[in-house]
């Protein structure tokens, strides 16, 4: 008998953030909407930088992002917080390490008007 094990974790589709294109994503708890990207063109294996645009339900919410880490749902582990800071009108988390291949869930942890939500995205890493 012979069994098959992979680093997927589940079948749902992985975010395209390949190129120059944004990825609208919808917050956790609803309170922002997010175009996610990459400062450079592809996910890579090792470390990557996020560029984050946000657009709060409320326009008069002041919003930040506070934190940004990555998982490896079907291993259970992940790496350690990325650094954040603004840059302009877009959030930047750098030096997310996506430090082997399979599919990662990334958390971007967002404050808006003093409540916590979150932005995820989940991305393949080849």
């Amino acid at each position: 008998m012979f069994s098959v094990v992979g680093c997927v974790g589940d079948a749902t589709a992985a975010d395209d953030l390949t190129g120059d294109g944004m990825k609208d994503v919808r917050s956790t708890h609803g309170l922002v909407r997010a175009d996610v990207g990459l400062k450079g063109n592809d996910v890579v294996r090792g470390k990557n930088d996020f560029v984050l645009a946000f657009s709060p339900e409320d326009p008069r919410a002041k919003t930040r992002l506070i934190s940004a880490e990555a998982i490896m749902p079907a291993h259970g582990h992940g790496t350690t917080p990325a650094k954040v800071d603004r840059d302009g009108d877009v959030w930047v988390a750098r030096d997310v390490n996506l430090f082997m291949a399979g599919r990662w869930e990334v958390t971007f942890g967002v404050e808006v008007a003093d409540q916590s939500d979150a932005v995820r995205v989940t991305i393949d890493v080849q």
